[in-house]
């Protein structure tokens, strides 16, 4: 088509200057952060998760987070106390393994430097599982 063939108010567009646009914040990724740990050790493991939520609430205000408790799971051995004989003398021994899930959400970066701060420096008797998400 030809531009004289169009009709007149296509041909006198007029274009907005920028500053008339609406402003809108562009806010980086944000990105979720699962951190499941696991311990032997109950107190240890609410040290840990307690610090690691008061560092977040002081230092990193952007970021939210909670704290899941997942059942205990208590794992129970029996053994025979004699060798040869006197079957009905058993013994019982149990492993609890105490687990806690943090839910993490903000920028990538100061979740990193969350994680590095709080929990690869306070790893003393826990173990962890790292599950990022969008």
């Amino acid at each position: 088509m030809n531009p004289q063939e169009l009709p007149h108010q296509i041909l006198n567009l007029t274009c907005l200057p920028v500053s008339s646009y609406p402003s809108r914040k562009i806010k980086p990724m944000s990105k979720k952060c699962y951190i499941k740990l696991k311990s032997f050790n109950s107190q240890t493991l609410e040290r840990v998760c307690s610090s690691v939520l008061t560092e977040l609430k002081k230092k990193y205000p952007n970021l939210s987070g909670s704290l899941s408790r997942l059942p205990t799971k208590i794992k129970k051995i029996t053994l025979l106390k004699s060798p040869h004989i006197y079957k009905k003398s058993r013994e019982q021994f149990e492993i609890r393994n105490y687990s806690r899930v943090l839910s993490l959400e903000g920028s990538q970066t100061s979740l990193e430097n969350l994680i590095k701060t709080q929990i690869e420096q306070n790893k003393t008797s826990f173990y962890y599982t790292i599950k990022w998400q969008k």
